[in-house]
């Protein structure tokens, strides 16, 4: 696994003062065509036609997507557009931007289809897939064998939890035992809500000490404003949403020291079993011999995580 810096990872609304002080935690690169469109084939008699590739698609991407999303020429994804620099809102409040919109973006592209990006609760995006109301979720979701029962997952990303705290860090704290009886924010169906609070309370029984006093948000945007408004002592969250969020505070906020905790994959969902991960994985692979990829990695500075290979499902057990 690659390592990872401690940046920091807040859902924020962009704009000039809302960027510095509502802070969230847990979201255009453009791709070139291999080849030119494949021209619309003459019908003999007796044959079907076969509709042309857009131009700019990859044909060995189109050839995997699944039949209804090919048809609808959308790809409809479903992110938390609080998340910088996962995914936020420009500053005319309209436009999302951020790292995954770049990838979206790219994806699209390669698969030949038109992006519509949507705005979504995170914890929402996953049933919604489930349900058919996205043919994608991007929105900086770790990888785990709990979600893989519900979606499948190819893997774009590493990332590992990283702590906001106030500048100066006036309560001393890292991630580890220091966290034992402190006020920390974490976001509703986060893996840090689910997975990595259980485990830190885990030491914190072992050393005697009492549990994290965890308070879960239903949004991004709540966790930098819990921090701000004196709520909690620090806000547990993905680390480059940590580093984006603190270095937009002007100083008010930092990222405490100290390794990423629970470093892992992040994955692009999608319905479980319909064959869109392969279309992804292949589309990824495209993007990383073109230069699609890497493009939005050094436009966002988050070269610390990038991938090597796709992999799908990568989580087991």
């Amino acid at each position: 696994m690659k390592s990872m810096t401690g940046t920091a990872i807040w859902r924020t609304a962009a704009g000039a003062g809302a960027a510095v002080l509502v802070l969230a935690l847990a979201a255009c690169g453009s791709s070139s065509s291999s080849g030119a469109a494949t021209p619309e084939p003459t019908a003999d008699a007796g044959s079907t036609p076969t509709a042309a590739v857009p131009e700019g698609a990859d044909q060995a991407v189109v050839d995997l997507l699944p039949a209804a999303v090919k048809e609808k020429g959308e790809l409809s994804v479903g992110m938390e557009a609080q998340y910088p620099p996962f995914e936020f809102y420009d500053t005319d409040n309209t436009t999302i931007i951020g790292f995954d919109a770049d990838i979206a973006n790219a994806l699209a592209k390669h698969m030949g289809l038109k992006l519509v990006l949507n705005d979504a609760a995170f914890d929402s995006i996953i049933p919604s897939l489930a349900s058919g109301r996205y043919d994608l979720g991007i929105s900086g979701f770790t990888v785990t064998a709990e979600r893989e029962k519900q979606v499948d997952f190819v893997t774009y990303y590493y990332e590992g939890d990283g702590l906001m705290v106030k500048a100066g860090d006036p309560s001393n704290l890292t991630i580890g035992d220091s966290l034992c009886g402190a006020k920390v924010a974490v976001l509703k169906g986060s893996t840090q809500a689910l997975r990595s609070v259980p485990e830190l309370d885990k030491g914190c029984k072992s050393a005697g000490k009492p549990d994290i006093a965890a308070t879960v948000v239903p949004g991004s945007n709540d966790l930098g404003l819990s921090l701000q408004s004196g709520r909690v002592d620090a806000v547990l969250t993905d680390g480059s949403n940590a580093a984006y969020a603190a270095k937009l505070s002007d100083g008010k906020f930092e990222v405490a020291t100290g390794q990423p905790y629970n470093p892992a994959p992040f994955g692009i969902a999608s319905p479980k079993g319909n064959g869109m991960d392969k279309a992804v994985q292949k589309a990824l692979e495209a993007m990383l011999a073109d230069g699609s990829y890497k493009a939005p990695l050094d436009k966002w500075g988050m070269q610390a995580g990038a991938i090597d290979t796709p992999k799908i499902n990568e989580v087991t057990g």
